[in-house]
């Protein structure tokens, strides 16, 4: 295969983006971790009181 445009397959990050790679990892462990963590419980919680369907 013959690639015309192999700067268009490049895929790292540059020093430039890093910043904003660093803002949403930051995010991702203060934010959203603790809700999945919350979340998963939730599940753990309903299958094990029996409850197949959400409260209506």
């Amino acid at each position: 295969m013959i690639q015309e445009n192999p700067e268009l397959f490049e895929l790292s990050m540059s020093e430039k983006t890093q910043p904003l790679m660093d803002l949403v990892k930051h995010h991702c462990e203060e934010n959203v971790k603790p809700i999945q963590a919350e979340y998963s419980a939730l599940q753990k919680k309903k299958k094990t009181d029996g409850r197949g369907t959400p409260d209506k």
